[in-house]
């Protein structure tokens, strides 16, 4: 017997599983939870770690390549910055920041105090990650 034969009949063929986007989403979603594990989320789900994991960093690339360039600006020679906007702003009421930002089905609007912009911007890029 040829040893395609012997292997065809000992292994027989077996139909691959498909997952919706919908499940491979939620899927993803469920490992960038705080404190997820890959492994976990798959036995729970019935998966392969590999196959969920290959999810988890192809949905990490598509965001790396969804993020807004970054753009690099300088004042212009001909338009002198006045030195009173380099003195310390007036204690006056500033409109807060506000971002909308979405993530796969999450979605976040904040609003932060103009004072704290520091701790916007790492809340942010924490929850980016």
């Amino acid at each position: 017997m040829p040893m395609t034969e012997l292997h065809s009949a000992v292994n027989p063929p077996t139909s691959r599983r498909r997952y919706s986007a919908q499940f491979k989403s939620d899927a993803v979603q469920a490992c960038l939870a705080p404190g997820a594990v890959i492994a976990h989320v798959a036995r729970q789900l019935g998966i392969n770690y590999k196959m969920l994991g290959h999810w988890v960093n192809r949905h990490r690339r598509q965001l790396a390549q969804d993020k807004p360039a970054f753009v690099l600006w300088s004042p212009s020679e001909r338009e002198p910055i006045p030195d009173q906007a380099l003195s310390s702003p007036p204690q006056m009421h500033r409109e807060p920041i506000r971002v909308s930002c979405s993530r796969g089905n999450q979605q976040v609007r904040i609003e932060w105090p103009v004072s704290d912009g520091q701790q916007c911007a790492e809340f942010l890029r924490e929850w980016l990650r």
